[in-house]
């Protein structure tokens, strides 16, 4: 693929918000050779940042527009409600937000890495980049990073270089992450579909992983505990596009259960779930 990078290095200081869109390469299943491919953005702006797929930023130009919202505006399927990264640049404190089907998990962490620069660099887009290396969330980690963009700051929960962290990589090629494009603006660009999400249940890493848990012992129990009417409906659609209806809720929730302990490669390794087998 043929990388554009736009960087208006001499304007980094005075723009109001600086956005950078990472191409991220990763495997749901560590055990399989298939890799996913995404878009996720990297917003900084009045000593934040957020960390997010792509697909928050289409849906929330729809919204603003008063488009229309259904699975065709993207590519005929769902958007993709992943993982939300959210860091406060003066600290080590951390928020990410997982969305399930109809309630969101608001996980506090603090966190860094104890990175070893190296002296090795590499020329990438008429950058200059420097090599660090770190053992981080069960994984071992190298960062090519640009010391011409001054923010200490990267993808995920990365962050502490000298410069923007242009690539990053495990040593067991489950995730790669390279930097494709910057954007600046003079104004604070707000996402809202970041901060309007219902049913938010603040949770510590303890708390977290007993629901994770409890939600594979049962992944439709939302069903009942929402209320939910099989009689007035065909159905409802899960949040990866599955149907249920009452006829098949047994066979969907034994799937649904399958895939949690199959798509379990948590970018922090250490923090990963066994779930035990159905």
């Amino acid at each position: 693929m043929k990388y554009l990078i736009l960087l208006l290095f001499p304007f980094l200081m005075s723009a109001q918000t600086n956005r950078f869109i990472y191409e991220v390469n990763y495997k749901k299943d560590s055990a399989d050779k298939f890799i996913t491919k995404d878009y996720y953005h990297l917003d900084i702006a009045e000593g934040k940042s957020n960390f997010y797929n792509r697909d928050y930023f289409i849906m929330d130009s729809i919204q603003t527009s008063g488009g229309d919202l259904s699975p065709a505006s993207f590519g005929g399927m769902p958007p993709k409600m992943s993982n939300v990264v959210k860091h406060d640049l003066k600290t080590n404190k951390f928020r990410e937000l997982e969305l399930m089907e109809y309630e969101v998990f608001d996980i506090s962490s603090e966190t860094q890495q104890k990175w070893n620069l190296k002296n090795e660099t590499k020329v990438f887009q008429n950058m200059t980049l420097q090599k660090a290396e770190t053992n981080w969330g069960g994984r071992k980690w190298t960062a090519w990073f640009a010391k011409s963009i001054p923010f200490n700051s990267g993808p995920h929960k990365f962050y502490g270089l000298p410069g923007l962290i242009v690539e990053l990589k495990d040593d067991r090629d489950n995730f790669h992450y390279q930097l494709i494009k910057s954007e600046h603006y003079a104004e604070t660009k707000k996402i809202q579909t970041l901060d309007d999400f219902p049913g938010t249940v603040q949770v510590n890493y303890a708390q977290y992983k007993k629901k994770m848990l409890s939600l594979y012992e049962d992944p439709l129990a939302f069903i009942n505990t929402t209320n939910f009417n099989f009689e007035n409906s065909e159905g409802i659609f899960l949040k990866d596009n599955t149907l249920v209806k009452p006829d098949n809720v047994r066979e969907v929730r034994k799937a649904q259960q399958e895939k949690i302990r199959r798509f379990n490669n948590p970018v922090e390794l250490d923090k990963i779930i066994v779930y035990p087998i159905k």
